[in-house]
């Protein structure tokens, strides 16, 4: 007898992105089986109109509950087949209480059962696109102290990545800076306000008085929003401060890890009271930003 593995094996031999990373449209259908008396006898697939196998399960542990999601492209053929070795199912009398089913992603019975001989088998086709969000990340945004910042579009979308390749479209600020004011042109940015991205050129931090890091919340959308919002991360540089070689690398860094690129503009203005001379500082960091 095989000693039964405590863990599934789910093997997925197909291809969710097709050549020059051309999306497939693909719709989950979810399996919910639980095991008999006999686990080590239960063995399950899913193939295509071709009997290509595109997923499978085994080496299951004894009554237990197991969910099991298969992403499946748009496409009509496809056969779930459940097997017991033994030929006497997973259910009942001396086997224990064992059953399985097999649901779409609107949660519409495929297939389900337990009681059956050496395999059970239901065709169905999958006809529903259940949408993917995209993924953002965190912005880091450098700008001067007591100088008002301005995004740009690449800012958002360098941070946004489409699973269905397209582009982002729009952005909604899902929190407000609290040591400053975001602006759209003149007027005030709300919560919750969406922003096209043909408008992004025109969105801009204004900093209260002094203030030296501040943050705001966003997410993003190719038509649908990410599951999970991020935020932009701005630091604002006094450049009359620093006084060290080691505060400039430190600035150098923090610039060269940012997507900003209007520093260059805003430096011009700036005389530096620190040991430093001035165009060391602005030209190391144009340098680095610029480069």
């Amino acid at each position: 007898m095989a000693k039964p593995n405590p863990f599934a094996t789910l093997t997925l031999r197909f291809l969710l992105l097709l050549a020059q990373a051309t999306y497939a449209a693909v719709s989950p259908v979810t399996l919910n089986l639980t095991t008999d008396n006999d686990c080590y006898e239960t063995i399950w697939e899913t193939t295509d109109s071709s009997n290509t196998i595109l997923a499978s399960g085994d080496s299951y542990a004894n009554n237990t509950p197991y969910n099991e999601t298969i992403d499946l492209p748009i496409s009509t053929g496809y056969t779930f087949t459940i097997h017991d070795t033994a030929g006497d199912g997973i259910c009942c009398v001396s086997r224990g209480e064992g059953s399985y089913s097999l649901k779409d992603a609107e949660g519409t019975v495929i297939a389900s059962g337990g009681e059956f001989d050496s395999e059970e088998s239901t065709q169905f086709d999958i006809a529903t696109v259940i949408p993917v969000p995209p993924s953002i990340s965190i912005i880091s945004k450098l700008g001067l102290h007591n100088k008002n910042l301005r995004f740009l579009e690449t800012d958002f979308s360098h941070h946004f990545v489409s699973v269905i390749k397209e582009e982002l479209s729009t952005i909604k600020i899902t929190a407000l800076p609290t040591h400053g004011t975001l602006k759209l042109g003149s007027s005030e940015v709300s919560i919750e306000q969406e922003i096209s991205i043909n408008e992004l050129n025109n969105l801009n931090y204004v900093p209260n008085t002094d203030s030296m890091s501040d943050s705001f919340g966003w997410n993003g959308s190719d038509g649908i929003y990410a599951d999970s919002n991020s935020h932009v991360q701005i630091t604002l540089v006094n450049l009359e401060k620093i006084a060290s070689f080691a505060e400039l690398e430190s600035a150098i860094n923090l610039a060269n890890s940012s997507s900003q690129n209007d520093i260059l503009t805003l430096t011009s203005d700036i005389t530096l009271t620190s040991p430093l001379p001035s165009l060391i500082v602005i030209s190391h960091l144009s340098a680095i930003i610029t480069r």
